[in-house]
């Protein structure tokens, strides 16, 4: 007997969006079901895997607090994570502090100027900040000035590449310095309206700057401009992904539009329910963070992460700046109330660190204070050849014993003495300069060359006009 082969279709209900369909097998007219019920299962196992992986991709991460900092007595106004997130550089008033991952103080120096904005490198080994008076330091990984520039205008904001080699600084109204690792001016770029912001990438060969009238420029490491794109709107915030690729810009009607940094062309825009004061980028720009009034929200969109929903954390006050690490796993607050909040991204697959306590030496109580005052203000300070800092300055980490003070000022002569400070000492050191030029005449050598040869020309005059009394008698 010929057995009939016939073909039914068997849908099963859906599951998550996924619809199976099996065919059953009838062998002479009898079912077989005992050949379908492992693939059914096979096929029922595999569409809950793929839910639970789409739930995994899904997954919604948040901001755990991990510390916060305060500049006592200065509050901190403005802060940047290293590109490797070892450090932490927090800075207000007239102090600047370098931190570790765990919020411990690495090192703290104090000047006489307000510290306006700071940008620091991998591990913390260079550090840039602007002052007030339109200063630019520079300093080493121990907090040590290598060197103090006045490039010019009104400093307002920093940024310095991940080797140190480069630091982009904009002024309130013009123009954009490049500045080599000397402090020497690499090229200037001027432009119209009030500057609202300026960034660089990790090697400095992407610059981007907006200001008020909502234009974008984009720059070459050599100041060779890439681009520039009028948006019709105020801008209020830029920033430039490490690696360059993308240029991110803030606008005053709650937008922030991404650019591609080689072409200017716009590649992704996002409308936010408030207007951005602050944008940063992660790595690859795909990542921001964006402060608005009172909160920082996070938008991630790293096909790694995949996170649909932004990551909001609220703040204690208004927020003026907010900071993003690289990999995005970290982000740093800094409220009008002075603090600098930290945070790590968490997930079940995020580790969470454990904060330890950063050693920091027991300060002594026999301080040494040395106060150095010039006239004329603005003076260059360096003790033992080393960069202090510009007068008047107040120094509380100079060590006992002897040191020789040099003070240096454009068109004035050096001025330089030699001091010894005891232990506890507190020693004050005034210097009243001498301006380059009339001062520098010899005038006691001539005063005593002109007296010199009046007498031998009066001697002369003398001898001959006398009388021979011998030769009357």
């Amino acid at each position: 007997m010929t057995g009939q082969r016939g073909k039914y279709n068997l849908t099963m209900p859906e599951i998550s969006g996924v619809s199976i369909v099996s065919r059953v097998s009838m062998v002479s007219g009898v079912s077989k079901p005992v050949r379908v019920l492992p693939a059914i299962l096979l096929i029922l196992l595999l569409a809950l895997s793929v839910q639970a992986a789409a739930a995994a991709d899904t997954q919604q991460f948040r901001m755990e607090y991990l510390w916060e900092f305060q500049n006592s007595p200065d509050r901190v106004t403005c802060a940047d994570i290293s590109p490797d997130s070892n450090r932490i550089a927090a800075a207000g008033g007239s102090t600047i502090s370098m931190l570790g991952r765990d919020g411990g103080t690495v090192w703290s120096r104090k000047y006489d100027d307000t510290i306006r904005d700071v940008s620091t490198t991998v591990d913390g080994r260079y550090t840039a900040f602007v002052t007030q008076n339109g200063y630019v330091y520079m300093l080493d990984g121990d907090g040590q000035i290598i060197y103090i520039k006045t490039p010019g205008g009104s400093p307002f904001a920093v940024d310095v590449t991940e080797d140190g080699k480069h630091t982009v600084v904009g002024t309130t109204y013009g123009p954009i310095y490049m500045l080599d690792k000397s402090g020497n001016v690499e090229w200037k770029q001027g432009f119209s309206g009030v500057l609202k912001g300026v960034a660089a990438s990790d090697y400095g060969d992407v610059v981007a700057a907006a200001t008020d009238e909502g234009v974008v420029f984009a720059y070459y490491n050599t100041g060779t401009q890439r681009w520039s794109k009028s948006l019709n709107v105020k801008a209020t915030c830029v920033d430039v992904s490490p690696n360059g690729d993308i240029v991110a810009v803030g606008l005053a009607n709650g937008d922030v539009v991404r650019f591609d940094s080689d072409t200017g062309e716009e590649i992704f825009r996002d409308t936010l329910p408030f207007v951005p004061k602050s944008v940063s980028l992660s790595e690859r720009g795909a990542d921001m963070a964006v402060s608005g009034e009172n909160s920082a929200t996070v938008y991630y969109y790293s096909l790694d992460i995949r996170n649909s929903e932004p990551v909001t954390v609220k703040a204690d006050g208004t927020v003026r700046s907010v900071e993003l690490s690289k990999s995005a796993n970290n982000m740093a607050v800094v409220s009008d109330s002075g603090t600098l909040t930290y945070y790590y991204r968490y997930s079940t697959n995020f580790v969470q660190p454990t904060p330890t306590v950063t050693a920091v030496p027991e300060v002594s109580y026999e301080v040494n204070v040395l106060v150095i005052e010039s006239n004329p203000k603005g003076a260059q300070v360096l003790i033992d050849n080393r960069i202090a800092g510009i007068t008047p300055i107040t120094l509380t980490d100079v060590s006992a014993g002897p040191h020789v003070l040099l003070i240096r000022h454009d068109g004035y002569r050096d001025w330089t003495r030699e001091f010894s400070l005891g232990s506890g000492a507190t020693v004050t050191i005034s210097a009243d300069m001498l301006p380059l030029g009339g001062d520098d005449f010899p005038w006691i050598p001539v005063i005593i060359a002109v007296v010199a040869i009046i007498a031998v020309v009066a001697v002369i005059i003398w001898r001959r006009n006398r009388v021979d009394y011998n030769y009357l008698f």
